[in-house]
């Protein structure tokens, strides 16, 4: 038995300026590999692909590497740039025919320059060349906005269950586990999907309501006999795009009106509390008013997220930390290239005159003029040890910790989000010893820092990207959808 696998991956923001060139996935931080160099790559992550290479060793197939590349989310990719991935995956999938189908690891709220469904355009590319009979099998992220032809072009989807995303290993694993038994002609799957007209922003996450008793539904429909796995993506609404939003999955073995009526019902529960999945941001100043015990105290910029697209320079929480004169204070991370080569200039623990920050676009705030000491630079990159991403390498590139009375930031010459403990540690700092650490997440950093914190707090800092859809411009969004609409 021999199964295609690969990846083209990317979170797709249409409101940030963060252009998504072709370089955005070959120097991409995840890397961009290629044939055998996928196996060696993610072999041990937990990915999607690696829950792939685990089915491999257990369930006895060739998996046939094709492309796994990621690029951070930015604006929608480049057209040029996607005819030249595009091109080279559909390329490896023909020379490595025959294959017996396809395990495909994608994100799903993939935007294109000229089409709003890259995911789509891919499947579309890789059922031409396999055929209709052979089986596509995907995993795809949380957020995915699954559109209606990435629900005709594969026989199973299986979006990640958890934020943060710590199960993409396990839900690789599963699609393996089907994949075979459907080979094997132990089950036969039948897929539902329903769409609901709901914006569900980050607010929500692991641990918390309602998304808890929402996933809690979901794995206790997989309890019945017959349904071989359900899910819900809540979608990724910063793309203005016709699909966005919360769409229910299930997959039964070979009951068609068991599918819809379980999609349907799981569909229905969720939009009935709605009102539940409002946003739920805080200002600093309600935050300092509820401090209380030792820290850390874990601040998150959410809405300056670089793993949502954002260009993560906003000074918000900077400016917040200086001005309250906070002391034992760490900020991760403020991405700022041209003041990385300014310190590097002036040299380890010297002083100079900063401008930090906000260069990107003005609803970032402006940048933050200070005088600054040159703590450390250093070429930012470490292994992720923690829950999410576990195995896959960060690259921040060359990073300079400055210090300004109390506060220590850490700013760097890439865009990354921050969800492991490792970016601190590989700085010199031990987070568990610091009163306060703000971090550029939105809910992935809790798998790593909930743990050893005092309090948490997600704090609505400006951004080119608010967590309020209200906020925001849609153009091509389907309507009415909630909350932007009465429903």
């Amino acid at each position: 038995m021999r199964l295609a696998t690969g990846n083209i991956g990317h979170e797709s923001s249409t409101f940030t300026p963060v252009p998504t060139p072709y370089e955005a996935f070959t120097e991409s931080s995840r890397g961009f590999h290629r044939g055998g160099e996928v196996v060696e790559a993610m072999r041990g992550t937990n990915t999607g692909c690696g829950g792939f290479i685990d089915g491999a060793v257990e369930y006895g197939y060739e998996l046939v590497p094709l492309v796994w590349t990621f690029a951070e989310p930015s604006a929608p990719v480049q057209a040029d740039a996607w005819v030249q991935l595009r091109t080279e995956f559909l390329q490896r999938l023909e020379a490595a025919m025959p294959v017996d189908g396809a395990l495909l690891d994608l994100h799903g709220a993939m935007v294109l320059e000229g089409s709003q469904d890259g995911e789509g355009d891919l499947l579309a590319g890789v059922r031409a060349i396999l055929g209709p009979d052979r089986p596509i099998f995907v995993t795809l992220d949380h957020h995915a906005n699954i559109s209606d032809a990435m629900n005709a072009l594969s026989d199973v989807i299986i979006p990640c269950d958890t934020y943060p995303h710590i199960d993409l290993g396990e839900r690789g694993f599963e699609a393996a586990g089907l994949i075979t038994q459907t080979l094997r002609g132990e089950i036969a799957p039948c897929m539902a999907l329903r769409r609901l007209p709901l914006l569900w922003t980050a607010g929500n996450a692991n641990g918390t309501l309602p998304f808890d008793s929402v996933m809690a539904r979901a794995f206790a429909y997989e309890q019945e006999p017959g349904i071989l796995t359900a899910s819900v993506a809540p979608g990724f609404a910063w793309a203005d795009i016709t699909d966005a939003g919360t769409t229910t999955v299930v997959v039964t073995d070979g009951d068609s009106e068991k599918a819809e009526t379980t999609a349907s019902g799981l569909a229905e529960d969720i939009f009935s509390r709605r009102a539940q999945f409002s946003p739920d941001l805080l200002s600093f100043e309600h935050v300092l008013a509820q401090i209380s015990g030792s820290g850390p105290i874990v601040i998150a910029d959410a809405q300056d997220n670089p793993g949502g697209g954002s260009p993560g320079d906003s000074t918000g929480v900077l400016r917040a930390f200086i001005e309250h004169d906070l002391q034992d204070a760490l900020i991760l991370t403020i991405c700022d290239p041209e003041t990385v080569v300014r310190a590097q200039a002036a040299g380890h623990g010297s002083e100079f005159d900063a401008e930090i920050g906000g260069k990107s676009a003005s609803a970032q705030g402006p940048s933050v003029s200070v005088r600054a000491t040159v703590e450390k630079l250093v070429n930012l990159e470490f292994v992720i040890r923690g829950p999410m991403y576990t195995g896959v390498t960060q690259k921040f590139g060359p990073t300079a910790l400055l210090r300004i009375g109390g506060v220590r930031v850490a700013v760097t010459s890439n865009r990354l989000q921050v969800f492991s403990l490792e970016c601190a540690r590989a700085l010199g700092i031990e987070p568990a010893t610091q009163q306060w650490i703000a971090v550029k997440s939105s809910n992935h950093f809790r798998a790593a820092y909930e743990p050893i914190a005092g309090q948490v707090f997600r704090v609505a800092f400006p951004s080119v990207q608010s967590h309020d859809p209200r906020d925001l411009t849609y153009k091509n969004l389907r309507r009415p959808i909630f909350p932007l609409d009465s429903i």
